[in-house]
């Protein structure tokens, strides 16, 4: 949005340089067209990055999640051995 802005600017600024004969507000409403290219163009790559980005985070949040497809990972079970039961049956220790 912000070079496009600029480029309004632009082109209004270099239609006043063309219709009262003034080279230099032709020159600075060319320059100005030109800026609100380059903002435009930086803005795009910036959404590039930051997709780019997303992708490469959700991609690495998956393989971490899954050591194979479909299959999540859980932390191995310590093995129980039982003590004395307690009010919910069974007790561990160590």
């Amino acid at each position: 949005m912000k070079g496009t802005a600029e480029k309004v600017k632009g082109k209004v600024n270099e239609a006043v340089g063309n219709a009262t004969d003034d080279p230099s507000k032709k020159a600075k409403g060319q320059l100005q067209q030109g800026d609100g290219e380059a903002q435009k163009q930086h803005s795009g790559l910036k959404e590039d990055v930051k997709d780019e980005q997303k992708r490469a985070v959700s991609r690495s949040r998956s393989q971490k999640m899954s050591g194979l497809p479909g299959v999540f990972m859980t932390r191995p079970r310590r093995a129980c051995r039982p003590v004395a039961t307690s009010s919910r049956g069974r007790a561990c220790q160590g």
